[in-house]
């Protein structure tokens, strides 16, 4: 079945039927559509739009067998990132092996990142501990799709396992991204850790800045002075940009840390460091307080580039439609979302008990 958006065009489908093979051009006319494609016996492996060349949103819903088949052996990296984003979906014990077995045998590490950031969202216990089995994959750029995905999850296991790459893995940017999962946990010995790395020097700040956001995580008011030092004048940038993004963090999870927040975030608008002042405007945008917005607007008209210009503008354009937005439509997303994990743990408890 087809859903468009805008109907009038064309795709190909192969299919796969006893090793041999056979390529269905299928044109679309109207935006609801079923296509009927005729065979003599069940194909072992279905790729819709081979290469996709049709610049599109799919979803696929063929079924556990196909997507396990598509993930294993479609040459196409979109339809293996497709094929895996169903089987995350779907959840049940094939489909938990498949996602298994393509992060041992994959090649390519930009299918597995992408495998990575499915089952972080999914919020799922099955999908952390395939997440934890990954921590240590061979290919960096995976480490690191993995550590942002565990950052989706806060039980102690999870920050046990982010440890060791947040301290010492042999890539910079792995390490960035640990240490800003590891705050996310709210783990009792993460502070120490973030607090450590936090002092470090690395090349442009790497390291350190996965640190400042890790601290901004933590909803630890130890961390408010650290971020505060860390975002002064002398400081790399990068760091110090990531300084006021972490105290904007601070300041929402924390409401007796939101004035020192704000008098940084002031100060980093004005800086004459492009990153900085640039990283303040998104710090400002992030925390969404009504007192940037003179800032922001004077930055507007007379920021010495033209890009500052342009996000200063934008940042309270949003700021403004965010003060329009009822507090209490915000709360009810937040609660929304939060009863849609708590189902999911439920939903997985209940799957438990009838398979024991």
């Amino acid at each position: 079945s087809v859903d468009a958006e805008s109907p009038a065009f064309a795709f190909d489908v192969d299919v796969d039927v006893e090793a041999g093979g056979r390529r269905v051009r299928v044109r679309v006319e109207r935006q609801h559509e079923t296509v009927t494609i005729p065979l003599d016996s069940e194909p072992g492996l279905v790729r819709f739009d081979p290469g996709a060349f049709i610049l599109a949103d799919v979803t696929y819903a063929l079924g556990v067998r196909f997507a396990t088949a598509a993930l294993a052996g479609d040459p196409s990296i979109v339809a293996r990132i497709r094929a895996g984003r169903e089987l995350v979906k779907e959840g049940s014990v094939q489909a938990r092996a498949a996602l298994a077995a393509a992060f041992e045998g994959d090649m390519f590490w930009g299918v597995l990142a992408e495998l990575a950031a499915a089952l972080g969202k999914s919020h799922a216990a099955w999908a952390r501990d395939l997440l934890l089995s990954a921590v240590h994959h061979r290919h960096p750029k995976v480490r690191r799709a993995v550590a942002r995905a565990l950052g989706e999850f806060t039980e102690a296991e999870v920050a046990v396992a982010l440890m060791d790459p947040a301290r010492a893995d042999e890539s910079y940017f792995v390490q960035h991204t640990a240490l800003h999962a590891l705050g996310k946990t709210r783990y009792k010995k993460a502070f120490k850790i973030l607090r450590d790395a936090a002092g470090e020097t690395s090349w442009n700040g790497v390291i350190e800045s996965g640190a400042a956001l890790g601290l901004g995580e933590l909803a630890d008011p130890r961390a408010t002075p650290l971020l505060l030092e860390l975002a002064k004048p002398g400081n790399d940038d990068a760091a110090r940009s990531a300084a006021l993004l972490a105290l904007a963090r601070q300041a929402d999870l924390l409401e007796s840390e939101r004035a020192a927040a704000i008098d940084a975030i002031l100060r980093g608008l004005d800086d004459t460091r492009f990153g900085v002042s640039r990283g303040a405007i998104l710090a400002a945008e992030r925390l969404g307080d009504k007192h940037f917005l003179t800032a922001l607007e004077r930055l507007a008209e007379s920021a010495f580039d033209g890009r500052l210009r342009r996000d200063a503008s934008e940042a309270a354009a949003r700021i403004r439609d965010a003060q329009k937005t009822p507090a209490a439509v915000t709360g009810l997303r937040s609660d929304l979302e939060t009863l849609r994990v708590e189902q999911r743990k439920l939903q997985e408890k209940l799957e438990a008990l009838s398979r024991a």
